[in-house]
């Protein structure tokens, strides 16, 4: 005969009575964890880096709005930090212009990435 509370028994003991804690991703490197780099703000070596990437960008991202750093370029690499700030801008945008098929605003960003010279 067939018993159809044999199967509720196996269902009801998939469960774990005791909770179940997930393992801590270490760093390869260093053995540290995320944690650590909350409580002390120091990631443990370059591994690290790789190995905490994704929280360690949205914790960035949280406390500074940016990942990107943005500040004060020194006076002595400004005018080439400036140039090349300025080629990759120009750049983007004539990739952007030709997606759009706006030849003419591409022809004029062309033009003027042209007169900057080969920065890349």
């Amino acid at each position: 005969m067939y018993d159809m509370f044999a199967e509720f028994d196996n269902f009801f003991n998939s469960f774990d009575v005791f909770p179940v804690y997930r393992e801590v991703e270490k760093c390869p490197g260093c053995g540290r964890t995320y944690q650590d780099f909350r409580t002390t703000g120091k990631l443990g070596c370059a591994k690290c880096y790789q190995t905490f990437r994704n929280p360690v960008k949205k914790t960035l991202k949280q406390l500074h709005q940016n990942i990107e750093h943005t500040g004060k370029i020194p006076e002595s690499g400004a005018t080439e930090l400036k140039k090349k700030k300025q080629y990759a801008e120009l750049k983007a945008q004539l990739q952007k212009a030709v997606s759009e098929e706006n030849y003419e605003q591409a022809a004029v960003l062309h033009r003027q990435l042209k007169a900057l010279g080969n920065i890349e």
